[in-house]
């Protein structure tokens, strides 16, 4: 599957970082580990910046419901459109993160 990274930039003289956790990708005591690391603290002076890597690996066919609610009201039918002919080309996009995904929708 596919991996993820950001970048934060964090620059300056008496900063201090420190990553207090960091398991490997995987299965650690029944908890599925997909971000390194998993606690990270910084001390970060007023007005400067640092940078940290985080890495990201979703676990094969991890469970994702993606839920939809809106407004029924007439001013929201084109979104409302939009959104019905769009479900398909989600769900394979979605396919693509995991097997194990739902999609709904509701309005109030």
């Amino acid at each position: 599957k596919q991996w993820y990274q950001r970048r934060v930039a964090i620059t300056a003289g008496d900063n201090t970082a420190n990553t207090t956790q960091d398991e490997n990708f995987g299965t650690v005591d029944g908890s599925i580990i997909q971000i390194k690391p998993q606690n990270f603290s910084a001390a970060i002076r007023n007005g400067s910046s640092a940078t940290f890597t985080v890495t990201v690996k979703p676990a094969a066919d991890y469970p994702l419901d993606l839920y939809f609610v809106m407004d029924h009201s007439f001013s929201m039918k084109p979104t409302l459109d939009t959104l019905k002919t769009s479900v398909d080309a989600m769900s394979v996009k979605l396919k693509e993160l995991t097997n194990n995904h739902r999609i709904g929708f509701g309005t109030f």
